[in-house]
């Protein structure tokens, strides 16, 4: 009665897909979901799959051949996006690089409204990237001027309109219109021990 009681609830996974099946191996480090579209990245076997979850059809959208240090993906409805020593490349038959890399260290990529955002952790700062036509505008800042959050412990971001940032520790931080909003979790009994990762609602 623990659910009744307390609004805690338990609940077994299923397995919902093997993609050890379809390539020998893999291991799913980085997950993105838009549309009916799921991008899973392997880090360490340089791979990408794409998953189409209404029909559980798999395939490969990138391998080693083409991936350089991968270590980001961003899926938006029909189109796939991967971050390696290039930049942000756009994954296809010829995959083509829409952002050349300008930042040092580690990022976060989340793509949203046809834009790409980074979460740059060197400079602790989120950067967009305005997209129209497959073509994306340079970088500007997306946080207003004397915002200067500490991202260096960022583990994920997330945007619904407003930007969430996981850290170390279990810390969530929300920020709307270029500025930190003060976040409550309500509904969990105790503190988050760790976040490993944030879903956006866009899908509803």
């Amino acid at each position: 009665s623990m659910g009744e009681i307390a609004g805690i609830y338990q609940a077994s996974p299923e397995l919902y897909l093997d993609l050890a099946l379809l390539t020998s191996g893999f291991s799913g480090d980085k997950i993105s979901f838009s549309d009916g579209n799921m991008l899973i990245l392997d880090k360490s076997g340089q791979r990408v799959v794409s998953v189409d979850t209404s029909t559980k059809k798999t395939e490969i959208a990138a391998g080693p051949d083409v991936l350089k240090n991968a270590t980001e993906v961003a899926a938006y409805t029909d189109k796939d996006y991967v971050v390696d020593d290039s930049g942000i490349s756009e994954l296809g038959d010829s995959p083509r690089v829409v952002v050349a890399k300008d930042w040092e260290g580690e990022i976060k990529l989340t793509a949203y409204t046809g834009n790409l955002y980074i979460l740059d952790k060197t400079t602790s700062v989120v950067y967009r990237y305005q997209g129209s036509g497959g073509v994306f505008a340079a970088k500007e800042i997306w946080f207003g001027e004397g915002v200067s959050p500490d991202l260096s412990g960022a583990l994920s971001m997330a945007i619904d309109g407003s930007v969430w940032v996981s850290e170390d520790g279990g810390r969530i931080l929300k920020f709307t219109n270029g500025k930190q909003d003060p976040l409550n979790i309500k509904g969990v009994d105790s503190r988050l021990g760790g976040v490993a990762s944030l879903f956006d609602g866009e899908d509803g």
